[in-house]
Order: structure tokens, then C-alpha cells, then sequence
């Protein structure tokens, strides 16, 4: 009986050794991932990793074999980061040119004298993943203003509101910060919004999160 005790006991000691040893190994590894991935984030330029603690509830992993695949996903992402389908086009339009003393003073006075009101509109648009550049993901901006009406004729007064937003998968997007410009006599305004997406990627098992920032430069016009 104490022979078998000892045999029992020299058993559970080596599957806790093995165990012991398998942790530490995958400890290693996965540092080796992370220095290896840290390297070519700073070489490539653009990401930044981040805690994969700090990732939203929910967030979905991108799945990469080796870190030689997500290498090469991010050597391809830099040729089609630029790519966007906008599904809203740019628009140009001359400055206004400068009226004279008198016309300008009776602009003000009808301006005054005219009624606002409130308005809300959205930009949408299409932008490639990062290092899922076959994945078209939506984003837009909601912004709300108020206006004044002559006729046919609108013109901003004043943008009151700028939230962006994207589809949430694979990455979500943080808005930092907003600017507004109106242009074409207040009957258009540029807005540009500033911010980051949050997304996972799972390489051989060892889970990073990465922040991608980014500005993005609409325009929108009555």
C-alpha cells in the first residue's frame, strides 16, 4: 500500500511538473509574439497596441495563423488604406466674392429678421479594415444644425451637434475631437472628425489589441 502511495504521488507530481511546463511555455511564446508583432507595428508605422483588456465588450478577433500572415496582411493593408467608396461625393465650390457696403448691410438686417430653424443630416461612406481590406465597413457622421431659409434658399447658422459612428465589426470607432467650416456663402459645411478604432487579433493563440487612429474630412450642402 505505501509502494502504491509513492507510485501515486511521483504520478501527480510529473502531470503537475508537465502542466508546470507547458504554462511557462505558452508564456513564452506568447511574449515572443507580442516583441515580434511590437517590432513590426513600429516599422510599418500607423497601429499602436494596446491592453486587450481595454477592447469593448464583445469585440471580435481578427484570427492569424503565424505572425509572418499578419506581417503580410499589414504589408498589404498600406496598398489599400487610401481606398475608400464614398458614397457622398466631395464638393468644390469658388469662394464667395465680397459684396458691397450697402448690400451687406441689408443682408444683415434680413438676416436678423429671418426665422431659424433646426435641422440634422448624415454623411455615409465606406472604409477598408486595416487588415481586413475585403471588408467594406460603414461609417457615418450625425450632425445637427440650425438654418435660416430665403425662398428656395438655405443657409447654415450654426452646427450644433458632430457624432460619428462606424458598423462596430471588426474594429469600433472613437471620436477625440470635431471641427466644423462653412463654405459657399453658409450654404455648406465641411466637417472633419478625429478618433481611433479598437479591434482584436488573435495570432497563434496570443490575443493583441491594437488602436488604429485615423481623420476623416467630409463635406455636406444644402
Amino acid at each position: 500500500m505505501k509502494k502504491h502511495g509513492i507510485i501515486l504521488g511521483l504520478s501527480l507530481g510529473l502531470v503537475f511538473a508537465s502542466s508546470t511546463n507547458e504554462t511557462l511555455a505558452s508564456e513564452v511564446e506568447s511574449t515572443v509574439v507580442e516583441e515580434q508583432v511590437e517590432a513590426i507595428v513600429e516599422e510599418t508605422g500607423g497601429l499602436e497596441t494596446v491592453d486587450v483588456s481595454s477592447l469593448p465588450e464583445g469585440t471580435k478577433f481578427i484570427n492569424f495563423d503565424s505572425v509572418e500572415e499578419f506581417e503580410q496582411a499589414l504589408i498589404e493593408s498600406k496598398k489599400t488604406e487610401n481606398i475608400q467608396n464614398d458614397l457622398i461625393p466631395e464638393e468644390t465650390f469658388a469662394p464667395p466674392t465680397l459684396a458691397n457696403t450697402s448690400t451687406i448691410s441689408k443682408f444683415n438686417i434680413m438676416a436678423a429678421a429671418a426665422t431659424t430653424y433646426n435641422g440634422s443630416a448624415r454623411i455615409k461612406w465606406s472604409q477598408y479594415h486595416p487588415l481586413k481590406p475585403v471588408y467594406d465597413a460603414p461609417l457615418w457622421i450625425d450632425f445637427t444644425y440650425t438654418y435660416t431659409k430665403s425662398g428656395t434658399t438655405k443657409k447654415f447658422t450654426k452646427i450644433t451637434g458632430v457624432s460619428s459612428h462606424n458598423g462596430g465589426y471588426p474594429a469600433t470607432w472613437h471620436q477625440t475631437s470635431k471641427t466644423t467650416n462653412f463654405y459657399d456663402s453658409n450654404k455648406g459645411v465641411t466637417i472633419k472628425v478625429q478618433g481611433y478604432f479598437l479591434f482584436g487579433v488573435n495570432i497563434a493563440g496570443t490575443p493583441i489589441g491594437f488602436k488604429d487612429p485615423d481623420t476623416f474630412t467630409k463635406k455636406w450642402h444644402f
